[in-house]
Order: structure tokens, then sequence, then C-alpha cells
């Protein structure tokens, strides 16, 4: 980070970067972003607390006119749907709305572009038709751009669901797709629909919103456990399941955050195998980090009251429920 601070003259010093950022940071694209973005300026703390916001600020700082705004969602709309990058210029010039931006004229809205190095060319011998080929320059910006695109482009859970699910049919195809749909929901960052998608039968549909919630515990662990209390409370076995896989991650993507009052009640309700998955969850944290995981039965164990010792616990079903957890 010194290196790229000086060559762009930004005044952070790395301790300084806010903590949700500097995980991101470990990417040298991304690192190579942010220097670019705040060039002879400080980052702001309140202005900058995700990914989300610097790529917000990478765009508003390299892309300026209305065609160039146009030209940089067209090639990511141009993209998804061919589900490549790079992606032929013949085939962005199929649109007749960016035809003229494609002009190679150094004024152009292409030229400047590529002047900013935020998209490059470069030429391969396929066929006349395709030779000149387009890309972002860093991959996760043009991932940032799809995902605000398609946002714009939906209304309500309803089509968010569907047009999330729609995109996992492109992720083995068009990795790009998996970076748009995670930034898609932590920029939606709705319960219902994090609820909805993790019921799906499909795993990478799961694995999606894993990830996605795992990127949002590293700036909003409030919004986090409302999403994760959310999940948890249908009776759909991959939703819950998907909610316990997703506090797992967040512990490592965000070591501080704590699920003490979702284990609680997981503890001593009388849901048995949703208890299950709780207790294969800390197992598997334990395994990782032994402190979380005994934290965790330490909070358990404190919900005991003296006077249920002194009575007949082991008769109380909750506290029988919940002993019988940190048993195992």
């Amino acid at each position: 980070w010194e290196k790229y601070r000086a060559t762009y003259d930004v005044s952070t010093e790395f301790a300084a970067i806010p903590a949700s950022l500097q995980r991101p940071l470990r990417i040298p694209a991304l690192m190579h972003l942010l220097a670019q973005a705040y060039q002879g300026e400080a980052i702001p703390d309140a202005e900058v607390v995700s990914a989300s916001d610097f790529f917000k600020r990478y765009f508003e700082v390299k892309v300026g006119p209305d065609d160039e705004r146009r030209l940089v969602d067209g090639i990511a709309a141009a993209m998804y749907e061919a589900g490549q990058t790079p992606l032929a210029q013949a085939l962005i010039a199929d649109d007749e709305s960016l035809r003229d931006l494609l002009s190679e004229k150094a004024d152009s809205a292409y030229g400047r572009l590529v002047d900013k190095d935020v998209i490059r060319e470069f030429e391969e011998a396929r066929s006349l038709r395709d030779a000149r080929l387009i890309e972002y320059t860093i991959q996760r910006f043009g991932a940032w751009v799809l995902a605000s695109y398609l946002a714009e482009r939906t209304a309500g859970p309803g089509e968010q669901v569907d047009l999330i699910t729609e995109a996992s049919a492109k992720f083995a195809t068009y990795p790009p797709a998996w970076d748009a749909a995670t930034m898609l929901l932590v920029q939606v960052a709705d319960d219902e629909v994090f609820t909805r998608l993790a019921a799906s039968d499909r795993s990478e549909v799961r694995e999606l919103v894993v990830s996605a919630i795992a990127e949002l515990a590293a700036f909003d662990d409030t919004r986090v456990h409302a999403v994760v209390a959310a999940m948890l409370a249908g009776d759909n076995g991959s939703s819950r399941l998907t909610a316990l896989r997703a506090a797992y991650r967040c512990t490592l993507a965000n070591p501080d955050i704590a699920f003490d009052d979702e284990f609680v009640a997981i503890a001593r309700g009388a849901d048995d195998e949703l208890r299950q998955m709780l207790h294969d969850t800390l197992y598997l944290i334990w395994r990782r980090d032994p402190d979380y995981t005994l934290g965790v039965l330490r909070t358990l164990v404190a919900q005991l009251e003296r006077g249920q010792v002194v009575r007949r616990f082991w008769e109380l079903p909750e506290t029988r429920r919940l002993l019988e957890l940190v048993a195992q």
C-alpha cells in the first residue's frame, strides 16, 4: 500500500483505512483501484465502508460524461448477454445505441475510456469481424457495473430473486456473473430475497447467499443479524442450514461478530435437526478458532439461572435441550 500511496499521492496510511476495506485490499487490483479513486486525497471513513463504495467512487472519478456512462453500462450488458469476457467489439457494435460511441476517434467515449484505462482492447486473430476484443481493465469493477446495471432494472424481491437465479446459470461459463450477483445481493440486502434464495434447490445459489452475507459482515453486522434471523425463522431446512453456514463464514470475515442470540434460541428450541446443525457449525468453528466456540458455550451455560439448578432443572425442556447441546 505504501508504494501505491506514494505513486498516487494518497495521504491515508494503511492503518487508517477502514477495517472493512483492509481485507479486500489483499487483492492487488483492488488496491490499485482504491489508490486511483482517491488520487491526491485522503480516504474518508464516513464515505467508504465497503468494497461497493469504492467501486462507486472509482466510477465517479474515471467515468465522466453521459456518453461514457452509457458505453460502460452497455459493455457490461453485452458481456452478460453473450456470457463472455473479453468480448468482440463487433458484438457491442450490434447495439445501434452504442455503435456511435465506439468510434476510434481520440475524443470519442470509447477512446477516452481506453485512455483512462477503464477498458482495454487487444487483437486476436480469429476473424475479421471479432478480431478486436474489449474487456474491463479491472474485472471486479466490471462486475460492479453489471450489478448496478441489473439493480436498476429490477423492482421488488420477486424480480430480484428471478434475476439472481437466472444469473446463476452463467456462473460456470461466465465467472463475472458470480461477482455481479454477490454485489447485487449485498446492495439489495433484503431479508425476503436472501431467504428465498437460501431455500433454492441449486447449491450454487445457496453458496452465493453465504458469500454475500459474509461480504456484508465486513461492514454491516446489524444487517447480517437481521438476514440470518429471517432465514432461521422459516421452516425450510435448506434455508436454515444456509443461515448457519453463513454464520460460520462470517466468523472468518469478521472474527468480532457474534451470533449469541441466534445460537441461544436454537439451543433452547425444540427443533432437533436445527440444533444438530448448530452443533456441527460450532464444531467447524472450533477446529479453526477454539476460543470462539468456547465463548458461545459459556454464553449458553450463562442462560441457566441458579433457581433452575436448585429446582429439578432437568425436567425443564428448554434447559435440558440447552445442556444436551453443550454436553455434545
